[in-house]
């Protein structure tokens, strides 16, 4: 067994223990120093990282059902921080230390239940992690207006589904664990599947879309997109389910890391990792090409980096195939489709040419371009960021064989 193989054996292992964590707390609190003991946290990364995740699973659900933590002799409160379980045990990272991904899930626990600490306070009182966080946290406040705009309240464990063809899928298999993402019309929670014994992603629609049928039609032509690609830059689908009440949600791959558009917010880039992660991009996206699959709206918010910086293109909602006779020129927010500071200009127009590739060419070139900083030295590759982005489409790439043989020249 390699390297690699280790690791991801060793994830699994460690996402197992997480959900019986979860899973436990179905019952009655459970320990948090018991998991932790019961893991090996000298032995890797991963298993910091668990570490890291069940402290912060403990914190969400004891603020969400106010149980008090766990406490040293002789201290009590009532809703703990990141810091309490720093002084429960050892093993736990320094506050200074902690990922800025998990600072920023205590910011949420606490403006989810009404605590509302400032941004400002979180950058004062984390200056390791100020840029990452100046980057994250107005992210959260966002998702959290989406939220509250709706209501909408996700059952602990999906009830089972009604009979769809489209949908086979049974929703009592998926036990919800956490909101991770949302979007215009949808919202991304972590599940864990209780029949294959693995984590995935549950993509629901948001409250107000639930029977719209747009936004039922743009899910169903994600899981249709989906299910012609296989590539290992590409986020799998798996498939369909619906709930009694008729809500259809989508079940994907779970991709352990953050998007694109949050990592690049307070860092910086070296030019090794844009031009591998642009020559990864195109390679996806020209299979996806092949594929007759065009994803149309291609930008860094809809790209996902696992923990060993490997790039996943999600989210085909608006993704035009060979099979569609006439996609959607609009989301389900009435608005052309795609995302304007990333959309080429005749994808405003609609018609024939805003389903072409060459849209998502300048999507890619538009997605590179932001990952630069003004002191890169990189003019070969600003070359070819020049050429994806043209105005007049047939002065782009054609397609992404050409694209990747210029990116080559320019490594």
């Amino acid at each position: 067994m390699n390297d690699k193989e280790k690791i991801a054996e060793q994830s699994a292992l460690l996402d197992k223990l997480v959900a019986d964590f979860e899973e436990a707390w179905s019952n009655s609190p459970p320990s948090f120093l018991d998991y932790i003991d019961d893991l090996n946290l000298s032995a890797s990364a991963v298993c910091k990282l668990a570490a890291c995740e069940l402290a912060v699973v403990d914190m969400e659900l004891r603020w969400s059902r106010s149980i008090p933590p766990e406490m040293p002799p002789g201290q009590t409160i009532d809703r703990p921080l990141l810091r309490h379980y720093c002084e429960l045990t050892t093993k736990l990272p320094r506050p200074q230390d902690w990922s800025p991904e998990f600072i920023a899930e205590e910011y949420r626990i606490r403006k989810r239940f009404e605590d509302n600490p400032s941004i400002e306070s979180y950058l004062n009182d984390f200056p390791n992690q100020r840029n990452q966080l100046a980057g994250l946290l107005p992210h959260i406040d966002q998702q959290l207006a989406a939220d509250r705009d709706d209501q909408y309240q996700h059952p602990a464990v999906l009830p089972a589904t009604v009979a769809d063809p489209r949908a086979p899928l049974t929703a009592s298999d998926y036990t919800i664990q956490q909101h991770i993402a949302t979007g215009g019309s949808s919202r991304v929670y972590r599940a864990w599947q209780n029949s294959l014994q693995r984590h995935v992603a549950v993509k629901v629609l948001r409250k107000k879309f639930q029977t719209d049928g747009r936004a039922i039609e743009q899910l169903l032509n994600e899981a249709r997109a989906l299910a012609s690609l296989r590539h290992p830059h590409i986020v799998a689908v798996h498939g369909m389910g619906r709930f009694p009440n008729g809500v259809y949600f989508l079940a994907m791959d779970y991709v352990r890391g953050q998007d694109l558009q949050s990592m690049r917010d307070g860092r910086e880039f070296s030019l090794e990792m844009i031009s591998r992660l642009a020559t990864q991009l195109a390679t996806a996206i020209g299979y996806a090409h092949q594929q007759g699959v065009v994803h149309r709206d291609l930008k860094p918010a809809n790209i996902l980096i696992d923990e060993n910086g490997e790039p996943y293109i999600t989210d085909f909602g608006l993704a035009s195939t060979a099979s569609s006779a006439s996609p959607n020129s609009l989301t389900c927010d009435h608005q052309p489709a795609g995302t304007p500071k990333f959309m080429a200009p005749e994808q405003w127009e609609g018609g024939t040419l805003a389903t072409k590739p060459t849209v998502d060419i300048y999507g890619f070139g538009k997605t590179i371009e932001s990952l630069l900083s003004e002191q890169d030295q990189a003019n070969r590759l600003r070359e070819v960021i020049k050429k994806c982005t043209e105005v007049d489409p047939t002065q782009r790439y054609a397609d992404c064989d050409n694209l990747l043989a210029d990116l080559a020249k320019a490594s």
